[in-house]
């Protein structure tokens, strides 16, 4: 069956995302991506005139991709407002599991000095995750699930940092540990300070 132009640019994303894992961003060029997929490059320049136009789609499917995983949490299932967050969370961690490139093309020194839209949309999408946190942690001290004097913005920030300090750290050692245990487990940390101690203030 003969492809559409959406099915086609997906398979030059994907083929831009393997690329960058296996020689980096700053050597994925066009010619590179156009032999992996088996077209010429002039196919290749049909769906994207520039190779910064395939950046661009990589950060339109990561957005995608995360709403995805964002739904369950913000449709409120389960009923934890906390629970609801670490799904969020784990949600996040297994696509950057699933595709390491994705470490890459947030921390890519080439890519995101180089291409300014491409820093703003993934700063909007780590702003929008953020943001989502943010209300989560709202909800858990409306329900008691945390102490009163929280405030949930600065909290968000606290773990959105601990997402993405993680998984730079992960990159950056080539991927050898796993990525969900110590990233839940350093959530878990965090989640515990929250919680209304106020039954140990005697001891």
């Amino acid at each position: 069956m003969r492809k559409t132009a959406a099915e086609r640019k997906n398979e030059a994303v994907e083929a831009a995302l393997r690329l960058a894992v296996d020689i980096g961003p700053n050597r994925v060029t066009t010619a590179a991506i156009a032999e992996a997929l088996g077209v010429t490059q002039a196919a290749l320049f049909r769906h994207f005139p520039r190779k910064m136009d395939i950046w661009m789609a990589a950060s339109t499917w990561l957005a995608e991709q995360t709403a995805d995983r964002c739904r369950p949490a913000v449709a409120g299932e389960p009923d934890s407002a906390l629970c609801r967050l670490q799904a969020l969370v784990c949600g996040q961690i297994d696509l950057i599991v699933r595709t390491p490139a994705i470490a890459m093309l947030l921390f890519s020194t080439e890519l995101n000095i180089e291409n300014g839209p491409l820093r703003d949309s993934l700063a909007s999408l780590l702003a929008r995750f953020e943001a989502r946190l943010a209300r989560l942690l709202d909800d858990a001290r409306a329900g008691g699930e945390i102490r009163p004097d929280v405030d949930p913005g600065r909290v968000a920030g606290v773990i959105a940092s601990l997402v993405a300090g993680t998984a730079a750290r992960w990159w950056l050692e080539g991927t050898l540990f796993d990525l969900m245990a110590e990233s839940t487990e350093s959530l878990r940390l965090v989640l515990d300070g929250l919680s209304d101690r106020s039954d140990r203030r005697s001891d």
